[in-house]
């Protein structure tokens, strides 16, 4: 994937008639990058990232949509490649290196020469999302520690915290650590977090989000709460509707406990009084 990019930013620079000094020494630093991901070196990888200067530097920039079109859709978000920065391409490619402990290195490596962890692609995806999405712990953890932000604003389900409950719910605490609000509302729907899980049937999520301070008692602007988002499992087939039933005498007992919990506190309240 990666050379098949590299090939082409070489390709269509070598055409052009108005090449600058700056333009050969920012096509052979690629190409060295390249060469040093596909072989996992290193060392040459840091030296083609001093050499470029700017480890933020777009690697698809002479590409143009219709040159993309040709060349193949192998990349991820293949639309987004006039905007892909090395960064972006090692999280985005799980394939590009045959090792997960050097594509760690790469990633942590561009980080500590100044790449900045929250850039976003054209479509305005940031690394985070994409390294959250592929259900890569070990990489956020790495994007977090170096000031990578998760996204806490606009539609419920862009943000950075869904796509934990869709793919990897391990890192919601992590998530919620670093400011998530795991109480947050779809500014529109007044959906939750936790109607998300009930309606994909994500038990693992659900439970995560309670741990971590979910109020299971959520309920969107049309007044649905999380049970209602089950129900339409009572129809599917016996997996769905076995996981469903368990989903729900869990909600059940949790709601239990906590109305007997607030009775409590009532009643304490009334006698204090």
């Amino acid at each position: 994937m990666f050379r098949i990019i590299f090939v082409a930013i070489v390709a269509i620079t070598i055409q052009s008639d108005e090449k600058t000094v700056d333009d050969v020494i920012a096509v052979e630093s690629l190409q060295q990058m390249a060469d040093a991901v596909r072989s996992g070196d290193v060392e040459k990888f840091t030296h083609a990232i001093l050499d470029l200067g700017d480890p933020d530097t777009p690697i698809g920039n002479s590409i143009s949509q219709q040159e993309l079109k040709s060349i193949g859709g192998g990349m991820p978000m293949s639309t987004t490649v006039p905007t892909l920065t090395p960064l972006m391409a090692l999280i985005q490619g799980k394939n590009l290196v045959k090792s997960p402990q050097i594509r760690f290195q790469f990633v942590e490596l561009l980080l500590a020469l100044g790449a900045d962890p929250n850039k976003q692609d054209g479509a305005g995806y940031c690394y985070l999302n994409t390294a959250v999405s592929s259900n890569e712990p070990e990489l956020v953890r790495l994007l977090l520690l170096n000031g990578a932000r998760p996204r806490d604003t606009g539609e419920l389900s862009q943000r950075t915290l869904a796509a934990a409950v869709f793919g990897c719910p391990s890192l919601i605490p992590d998530l919620v650590a670093v400011g998530c609000d795991v109480n947050a509302r779809d500014p529109e729907s007044g959906v939750s977090y936790g109607h998300f899980a009930c309606h994909h049937l994500l038990f693992e999520s659900l439970k995560t989000l309670a741990a971590n301070g979910f109020d299971v008692r959520a309920k969107s602007n049309r007044g649905h709460d999380l049970i209602s988002s089950l129900i339409v499992y009572a129809r599917k087939d016996d997996a769905e509707k076995r996981e469903a039933q368990k989903m729900r005498r869990w909600l059940e007992r949790r709601l239990a406990r906590l109305q007997s919990k607030t009775l409590r506190q009532n009643t304490t309240s009334d006698l204090t009084e």
